[in-house]
C-alpha cells in the first residue's frame, strides 16, 4: 500500500487540528451530563406512564409523535378542545409529579 500526502498550505499551518489530523476536541455531553440526561428521560417516560390512558395518548402523540392538536383530535377521535384541555392537565400532572418526586421546583412555582 502507498500513503499519499497532501502538503499544508500556508492559510493551515498555524491549525493544530489540520497539522496533526487530530480532532481532540470532544463537543459531546461529560459522562455526568449524559447520565442526568438518562435519568431525566427515565423520569420522564415514568411519570408519562403514570397517566391515566386518556391522557396518556394524547401525550404520546402530541409531545413525543409531534403531531399538532388538529391531528391528534382526529386520531383519537376527539374535539380539538379536548385534546388541549387533555394536554394542559397531562402537563399539570407530570409537573407536580415530577416536582413532589425529585424535589424540582420551576420558575413558576
Amino acid at each position: 500500500l502507498r500513503r499519499t500526502h497532501t502538503a499544508l498550505g500556508e492559510n493551515n499551518i498555524d491549525d493544530p487540528e489540520v497539522l496533526y489530523g487530530l480532532n481532540l476536541v470532544d463537543k459531546g455531553p461529560s459522562p455526568e451530563q449524559a447520565l442526568a440526561e438518562n435519568e431525566l428521560r427515565a423520569a420522564v417516560a415514568h411519570s408519562i406512564s403514570q397517566l391515566r390512558e386518556s391522557l396518556r395518548k394524547v401525550v404520546l402523540l402530541r409531545e413525543l409523535q409531534g403531531l399538532t392538536s388538529s391531528e391528534t383530535a382526529r386520531r383519537l377521535g376527539l374535539t380539538v378542545s379536548a385534546v388541549k384541555a387533555r394536554t394542559f392537565h397531562a402537563r399539570r400532572y407530570l409537573r407536580r409529579y415530577l416536582e413532589q418526586k425529585y424535589k424540582l421546583r420551576t420558575a413558576t412555582a
